[in-house]
């Protein structure tokens, strides 16, 4: 009996294991050399270049001082190479209250007295 329920343990705790997803080797060459950001491990498109090489473009989570911020990132590679960093760019940040946009109320040239 202990045998059997050992058995069913250890054959769930593999079928876990196989159900999660690893990082893949372009989404840590994204990873290679930083420590505060993390990168989702399928990649959001593929796509080959005139070149012949084939890319990968992930999105990433950037932590840093202040919010945490959201971006992508391009990997390529050539048939049988290794995978090299093409670009990694931050997502634009949304506009703020008073950042001078001039879509917000309360912007700077938008107040009006309240006295005469």
């Amino acid at each position: 009996m202990k045998v059997a329920a050992i058995f069913g343990l250890i054959m769930a705790g593999l079928a876990v294991a196989a159900c999660q997803a690893t990082m893949s080797e372009a989404a840590q060459v994204i990873l290679a050399g930083t420590t505060n950001i993390d990168v989702a491990t399928n990649p959001m498109r593929e796509y080959r270049r005139p070149d012949g090489s084939e890319c990968q473009v992930y999105r990433y989570y950037r932590i840093g001082v202040g919010v945490a911020r959201q971006g992508q990132a391009t990997v390529c590679r050539y048939r049988g190479q290794k995978w090299i960093l093409i670009s990694r760019v931050l997502d634009p940040l949304p506009a703020t209250p008073g950042s001078g946009d001039g879509g917000v109320i309360g912007a700077p040239g938008q107040m009006q007295p309240i006295t005469q």
